[in-house]
């Protein structure tokens, strides 16, 4: 284990110095990965060392995303025995300088399934399919970069789950490439820092934590007057908007979100406003282990914790994420590819950010490595009748 951990990272192994890395101390059970220093003192023992926790907000603001390692939460792994390169692997600097990459897909052109053939070719599978210069460009960029590790996400379970049927079907999950939802990531980081999380019952977790607020813990909703019940519902959704768009709950972002999604507050505006930072507070650590579904990627965001960092994170349907599951990607890999057609963005009425591939090329394009962009337009889904009408609405369409 630490032959592999100073091949991978270039630490010497078993070697403690001031400030160094010591992969002789073996990391959690799970493989997730951490990243202590250690020093030593004056009497020649070890001092664990911290850093303060670094927002995303400075991270975006440095450019030092994706490659920027969060500081470790508190735990017992001293004396775990498990995962040497785990341990130093968040810490590791990057060793390529591949750009990421953006695949803007239009309907029907195959996206996903350039996605699975261009990780058989960069794993050395020989793919059946006769690629079009578009699909062998897209190939090229994904393998231009450092491939060890591969892991395929999307926001969404059904997808996630046939992209990891197509990985294992071609044999791609015994050479490194996983597929891994992006709630599925960001609660394993929460249950490392937490310990077990239930979500089970993710949509009474705020209503349960409004009516404490409100005076009354362990009430039944149905037992509350109607201004109560409305006031209810209504810090719900603005609790997860909040989470879900990564905003403050000051009252100018909170009257944005109402307008935008047209909450209902019947006049009680002023109480609803109030209630929404405390809820949201409340929801920082978990009650008994509740959580909801925003949860699983806001709480490792707002405690900084670490993600299990690959080379190379590709995301499907990337028009149709949030802005926490956009900053969740970031921290994902050291490159990023993300593909997707913002002519198809429908999830914007919950939650989702319309503008979600703008965006992330934006931020992607100025963090150093630079983002290339690449284009998929050849449909096999419609018919070159209505592929003639189609330019009239989205450009460069063709069959």
């Amino acid at each position: 284990e630490r032959q592999l951990a100073a091949k991978l990272t270039g630490y010497d192994p078993g070697c403690v110095t001031p400030g160094g890395l010591d992969v002789d101390k073996i990391g959690p059970a799970n493989n997730e990965p951490v990243a202590e220093t250690f020093e030593l003192d004056e009497d020649g023992n070890e001092v664990e060392q911290r850093s303060d926790p670094t927002p995303v907000e400075s991270a975006v603001a440095s450019s030092a995303f994706p490659h920027a390692v969060a500081p470790l939460p508190p735990s017992n792994v001293a004396g775990s025995k498990f995962g040497a390169y785990a341990r130093t692997q968040a810490a590791a600097a990057p060793v390529d300088d591949a750009p990421h990459i953006e695949v803007q897909a239009l309907a029907g052109t195959g996206k996903t399934t350039t996605l699975i053939e261009g990780c058989k070719e960069v794993k050395g599978i020989k793919s059946e399919l006769t690629p079009s210069d578009q699909q062998r460009a897209v190939w090229e960029a994904m393998g231009a970069g450092k491939n060890d590790s591969i892991r395929v996400s999307s926001f969404a379970s059904k997808i996630t789950d046939e992209l990891k049927g197509r990985i294992e079907a071609c044999g791609l999950a015994r050479l490194g490439v996983e597929g891994r939802g992006i709630h599925s990531l960001g609660l394993g980081a929460a249950t490392k820092r937490f310990g077990k999380l239930d979500a089970q019952k993710a949509k009474w977790v705020v209503p349960d934590i409004v009516m404490g607020l409100l005076g009354k813990p362990g009430g039944k909703l149905n037992d509350l007057k109607k201004d109560d019940l409305d006031a209810v519902w209504a810090v719900d959704q603005l609790v997860s908007l909040c989470k879900q768009t990564m905003s403050e709950p000051t009252p100018e972002n909170l009257d944005a979100l109402t307008s935008r999604y047209d909450i209902e507050m019947n006049g009680g505006r002023a109480r609803v406003y109030d209630l929404v930072p405390q809820a949201l507070e409340r929801c920082l650590v978990p009650n008994g282990g509740r959580i909801t579904f925003d949860d699983m990627i806001w709480l490792p965001l707002k405690h900084d914790l670490p993600i299990y960092k690959v080379d190379l994170q590709i995301v499907d349907e990337a028009q149709d994420l949030n802005r926490m599951q956009q900053e969740l990607i970031y921290r994902a890999g050291h490159r990023i590819a993300f593909i997707g057609d913002k002519h198809q963005a429908i999830f914007g009425f919950a939650g989702a950010d319309s503008e979600s591939m703008d965006r992330m090329r934006g931020f992607l394009a100025g963090n150093g490595r630079g983002c290339r962009t690449l284009p998929l337009t050849f449909t096999r889904r419609c018919g070159k009748a209505i592929v003639k009408e189609a330019p009239r609405y989205v450009p460069d369409f063709e069959a």
